[in-house]
């Protein structure tokens, strides 16, 4: 942004990240990186072994055995699951970033040959998703122009076929990024969110005396406006 060049940048999204994680596929790469021995029989036991069943009204399904997925809620699934995804980004052109599983790759873009190259990245992660049986929600997946340039170079990225939208903003971690990169958005709605939450404290906690409103008003608005500040 400060040099005046173009940026693409594809925000992704993993469907169903955590549920996907084949159980024989996550001890393949868990040998694949060194872990071995009675360390790697306990932890493929760990996520083995489960059964599963469905109860509505009282009525409840068979069981069946859960082949796939880290547990969640444990300490030990997300380690396995950033195990499992850690290869994602590699062979790729582009930078990427990865966080659990949300994933952005991005590219500087100078030459119709930095398109290309950034597209055939999102070829190596579709490829990546087919091999490790994981799969990309498209219809959640984006393309960002961060520049401010008056003039974009434009180009059409597809995932799976499908062409992918194109963004002016995106919800990413917890934050709207834009593609000026500037936070006025984001702090606009989550004061929006802060104002709606202060309005209900109000109507419902009116008759409470001052120390429940005041509890109330620093557990539920006012770390919605530090964490907006510090942005």
């Amino acid at each position: 942004m400060n040099n005046n060049i173009q940026v693409d940048i594809a925000i992704l999204d993993i469907a169903k990240a955590f549920d996907k994680v084949t159980h024989k596929r996550l001890s393949e790469k868990l040998q694949y990186y060194g872990i071995g021995g009675t360390t790697r029989t306990w932890i493929d036991i760990f996520p083995s072994n489960r059964i599963r069943k469905v109860v509505v009204d009282g009525e409840s399904s068979r069981c069946s055995f859960v082949t796939s997925a880290v547990p969640q809620g444990t300490v030990l699934g997300p380690t396995l699951f950033l195990v499992f995804i850690n290869d994602m980004a590699d062979n790729l052109h582009s930078t990427a970033r990865l966080f659990v599983d949300d994933c952005v790759i991005y590219r500087p873009i100078h030459t119709e040959n930095d398109h290309q190259l950034l597209q055939e990245d999102l070829d190596t992660l579709v490829n990546w998703s087919s091999t490790w049986q994981m799969e990309f929600n498209v219809s959640k997946c984006a393309i960002m122009q961060a520049t401010n340039k008056r003039s974009k170079t434009d180009f059409t990225y597809k995932m799976k076929r499908k062409t992918l939208e194109k963004v002016s903003y995106q919800p990413y971690l917890g934050v709207e990024l834009c593609n000026n990169l500037k936070y006025n958005l984001h702090i606009d709605q989550t004061c929006k969110k802060a104002i709606r939450v202060l309005g209900f404290l109000k109507r419902n906690l009116k008759h409470c005396p001052p120390s429940v409103k005041e509890r109330a008003y620093t557990s539920l608005v006012r770390p919605k406006l530090e964490y907006c500040s510090t942005i």
